[in-house]
């Protein structure tokens, strides 16, 4: 990593002309017969489209797309982040800013990137693929199923829950500063403005057999409104990866009792479908039958980038490349507000835990307990930190959207191990899950990373005045 960085030599098409690629890029899309000057227009021809000398050696700039909010509106996309060209380490929370030549500018042949974003459009030809490019393409969903996980696959206490999720959002607020602003100064034109421009009467196939015009083109999922290169989400989860590596191994997970040991290869940071069939609070799909590792994410979330169309190769592979060592950093720091864990002088788990919640399998039987047992339950429960008394299974079919009692304490599935300690985490991000999907992406990093800070400093504050008594 770098110390603090400024404007990039990179500039390009942030502030003037764009960046110049070389005259062979040039020569071959002429020869291939592609008017390479449709790629140019607004950006450095003048009104009446006559291309000037210099502009065939001048490098696209990332084009603002047409959008529609599919009730007869149209509009037309703003950089969501202009902003963040001037992002420095002040700007990030616990990291710096990482060198921006860590993801140089790239030339792209447009015409050969063009043929391999159709080919693998038309790779896609199953509903379960086109659900996994869309559950990578929302970090909420991801960041939701990671905490579901926790929850039921490891029965995880609300503080270590809280404390990874404070954490990871860190990582992906501080990862995507630094891929946005190296987006800004890179400016790179998406593959929907290429496609529509250079082939507007050309009919290709794509996905799941589908044949469309060109000038009709469309990636899978929504692009977002900045520029291509490098890949925001390849950085991000690239930062995930990185955190959950370092940080899940201080977890106590356990899976039916038994201690669970990590391993970021294997040992499952999102649940299979048949454990966890949608994401809680959203609802979206759950798209892995088998579970996705932390490796596995940082790769399949870059790699559906690709297979959805809204990137070009090379930028993939530059976002991963950018924002390598945030994650690490991030975890590094996180063990830093825990001194007993820093010292070796205990788990994570024991050093930040309260007390365990009153009665927390109280009326956890499949059948619903009757008022009698009701009573019995909320007579237990009257200490002053105690949780007030509720019905855990129902808080479960709730949260989880599960059909029946039997279904939510069935030892085929994890979902006995959600005790009413961490159903009342859920009921925390249940009040904000609907209005941080409102947010566009920087906010919503945002607004998440501050909600779990101002939750997590509470939690800390309350387990230490807990052990003071």
């Amino acid at each position: 990593m770098s110390s603090d960085n400024g404007a990039s030599s990179k500039a390009g098409c942030r502030r003037g002309p764009c960046l110049l690629i070389t005259v062979a890029f040039v020569l071959g899309v002429a020869a291939a017969g592609i008017p390479l000057a449709v790629l140019y227009e607004n950006e450095v021809l003048g009104p009446d489209n006559a291309a000037s000398s210099s502009s065939a050696s001048t490098t696209p700039c990332w084009k603002p797309l047409l959008e529609t909010d599919n009730r007869g509106f149209p509009f037309k996309q703003q950089h969501v982040a202009a902003f963040l060209q001037e992002a420095s380490n002040s700007t990030l929370v616990m990291n710096t800013m990482p060198d921006i030549g860590l993801a140089p500018g790239y030339d792209y042949d447009y015409v050969a990137e063009t043929a391999k974003v159709i080919e693998r459009l038309a790779n896609i030809t199953t509903q379960d693929q086109r659900d996994e490019i869309a559950f990578f393409d929302s970090k909420l969903d991801i960041a939701l199923s990671i905490i579901g996980t926790l929850l039921l696959g490891y029965g995880q206490s609300i503080e270590e829950v809280m404390f990874h999720s404070f954490g990871e959002t860190t990582a992906v607020a501080d990862s995507g500063v630094a891929v946005w602003k190296n987006k800004l100064m890179n400016s790179r034109i998406r593959p929907t403005s290429v496609v529509q421009q250079l082939y507007p009467e050309t009919e290709f196939t794509i996905n799941q057999g589908t044949t469309v015009l060109g000038k009709h083109f469309q990636a899978l999922v929504r692009v977002m409104p900045h520029s291509e290169y490098p890949s925001g989400s390849a950085c991000v989860c690239q930062a995930i990866d990185e955190f959950l590596t370092d940080v899940w191994p201080e977890l106590s997970l356990t899976s039916a009792g038994n201690s669970v040991t990590f391993d970021p290869l294997s040992t499952p940071v999102i649940l299979p479908n048949t454990a966890m069939p949608s994401v809680p609070l959203t609802g979206s799909p759950n798209p892995t039958s088998t579970g996705y590792s932390a490796k596995a994410v940082g790769q399949r979330c870059g790699d559906t980038r690709l297979e959805g169309g809204m990137h070009f190769t090379p930028s993939v592979e530059a976002g991963r490349t950018l924002c390598a060592g945030l994650g690490s950093a991030t975890a590094a720091t996180m063990k830093t507000l825990v001194p007993e864990l820093s010292a070796g002088t205990a788990s994570l788990r024991d050093a930040i835990s309260a007390t365990a919640p009153c009665m927390a399998t109280c009326c956890a039987d499949a059948v619903a307990c009757s008022a009698q047992d009701q009573a019995a339950c909320a007579a237990s429960c009257n200490g002053t930190w105690d949780m007030p008394w509720f019905d855990v299974v129902s808080g479960r079919m709730q949260a989880f959207m599960l059909p029946d009692r039997a279904t939510a304490t069935s030892t085929a599935a994890p979902f006995f191990q959600v005790d009413r300690n961490a159903l009342a985490l859920v009921g925390i991000f249940a009040s904000l899950v609907p209005e941080i999907r409102k947010a566009e992406t920087i906010f919503q990093l945002r607004y998440t990373n501050t909600i779990d800070n101002l939750v997590w400093n509470s939690i800390a504050a309350n387990s230490a005045t807990l052990k003071a008594l």
